[in-house]
């Protein structure tokens, strides 16, 4: 009878340890995933959908108020507006996609912490290296990586005082002026 007794407390634990192990994992899995990326939303954030061609954003901005020819190959242009300007890049089919927008307007705002021009050096670090994010960043590196490195949510400080950081397959940088404020945000589509 005792034995019975012990047998059953020992099975008991083993399913409340392997429980736990399953809430664990499972939780670390929707935590990752939750918090790895700051936003996937930059480019719905200026209004451009999937598809970044050059005629959406021509339907979405009306006509540009300066079309600039970046060099001599007809391969990359340049089309303005007030505080934002989409860098275009010509493919051989004739079709032309956003490669990269730089913003200098404060109008547009990113993720929760509506990061933008105009935000502090302090507020772009904490929104990107908060404590969530960098565990989220730490758990996918090591645990979820398949053996490959891992370079979402890093965040590089460039030579020129500027941030540099990969979120998914958008690279965004951030330019400080001399008070430590955005001044300009450049988003790379499948970065630069």
């Amino acid at each position: 009878m005792e034995n019975s007794r012990i047998i059953l407390r020992i099975l008991i634990i083993i399913a409340i340890i392997v429980i736990a192990i399953v809430l664990l994992v499972f939780s670390l899995m929707v935590f990752t995933n939750a918090f790895k990326h700051y936003t996937n939303e930059y480019f719905a954030v200026i209004g451009l959908p999937n598809n970044h061609l050059h005629s959406t954003v021509i339907e979405i901005y009306g006509e540009p108020i300066n079309v600039v020819q970046n060099d001599d190959s007809d391969r990359f242009f340049t089309i303005q507006y007030d505080g934002i300007e989409f860098v275009m890049t010509n493919t051989l089919s004739g079709n032309a996609f956003v490669s990269a927008v730089r913003i200098s307007s404060p109008d547009f705002r990113f993720g929760s912490r509506a990061i933008g021009v105009g935000s502090t050096r302090e507020e772009v670090k904490t929104a990107y290296n908060g404590r969530f994010h960098n565990i989220a960043k730490w758990l996918e590196r090591h645990l979820f990586n398949d053996g490959r490195p891992v370079l979402n949510g890093h965040m590089f400080e460039r030579p020129d005082g500027g941030f540099t950081i990969i979120d998914g397959i958008t690279w965004v940088e951030f330019y400080f002026d001399e008070d430590d404020k955005v001044n300009k945000m450049v988003m790379y589509n499948n970065g630069p």
